[in-house]
């Protein structure tokens, strides 16, 4: 099982080379790659090397499963002294910076997309607006969306909106990401004034304020099937397919698929895969955390 810390226990760049390594010692993944990955672990942990690391040398972010930034910067950290880097700051001063910077923001990602209403919470017809306005304090996902699609984030928002309003008019929204709808739910609840919709019954009035709410409520009770939306948001997708205990991720900055049974061990999927796509036609949507710990079922 591979253990993260908290966001308050990652180190910083400037800290010293012992709490660098006390930090090491108690979150290193290594083991549990190595029995994920068997023989394959030393030529895939060097791919992730290279594909981790070259956005770091452009001066970006990088963008991964935090458990996969965390071993890249412990593997970064053991090979420190046959590069060279002897002092914490020669370290701080390489690629540990942008390494720690994206498990930071993969750890937030992680812990802010997971907060998704029950179907219960929903603000239905009837309810006020000190209601609406708590809820969408509580779950509004546009700080993360904004940080995800960058100088896209308007178009792609606006993209959403104006394909689930055309969806509306014949009839209901029926592709949607539970994401995607809380983002433009709360976008549009922010723009409320300027529309003059100034009481809680002329929001729940506006067809396409009561075609989102129909549609949270619709997926956060979806027992199987991933819709086609979730792929498009920018996000890992991770998928449990009980009927043949297996898990599956689908890597959204490569596009390739992995496999893992819930006995362990993972595989790259070659596409087109039948058990690939049965699992998105009859799976259900998991965790990145559940993932990796190779746990299907309910939880």
């Amino acid at each position: 099982m591979i253990r993260l810390p908290g966001i308050d226990e990652l180190p910083w760049p400037g800290c010293d080379r012992r709490q660098v390594g006390r930090f090491v010692d108690r979150y290193d993944p290594t083991e549990c790659f190595l029995k994920l990955w068997g023989s394959e672990y030393r030529a895939r942990a060097e791919a992730l090397d290279d594909e981790l690391l070259l956005p770091v040398r452009a001066g970006q972010i990088p963008a991964a499963d935090p458990e996969e930034l965390l071993l890249a910067f412990c593997r970064l950290w053991h090979m420190a002294p046959g590069g060279g880097i002897d002092s914490a700051e020669r370290f701080w001063a390489g690629l540990a910076t942008g390494l720690v910077r994206g498990l930071r923001r993969q750890l937030e990602w992680s812990r802010f997309a997971a907060r998704l209403p029950g179907r219960d919470e929903v603000p239905g017809p009837g309810c006020d607006l000190k209601q609406v306005a708590a809820f969408v304090d509580r779950y509004d996902l546009t700080g993360m969306f904004r940080e995800l699609w960058g100088g896209e984030y308007e178009a792609r928002t606006e993209a959403l909106e104006a394909d689930w309003a055309l969806q509306l008019r014949h009839g209901a929204i029926h592709s949607a990401a539970p994401e995607g709808i809380l983002l433009v739910f709360s976008r549009l609840w922010r723009t409320v004034p300027d529309l003059g919709l100034d009481t809680a019954e002329r929001f729940g009035g506006n067809p396409l304020a009561r075609g989102l709410e129909r549609a949270l409520r619709r997926e956060l009770t979806r027992d199987a099937g991933i819709p086609n939306a979730v792929f498009r948001l920018g996000l890992d997708v991770y998928v449990d397919y009980g009927f043949e205990n297996v898990l599956f991720r689908w890597v959204q900055r490569t596009g390739r698929v992995f496999r893992m049974f819930y006995e362990g061990g993972e595989w790259e999927v070659e596409l087109p895969n039948r058990l690939w796509d049965d699992a998105v036609r009859f799976g259900r949507r998991t965790t990145s955390e559940r993932y990796w710990m190779g746990v299907g079922g309910e939880g």
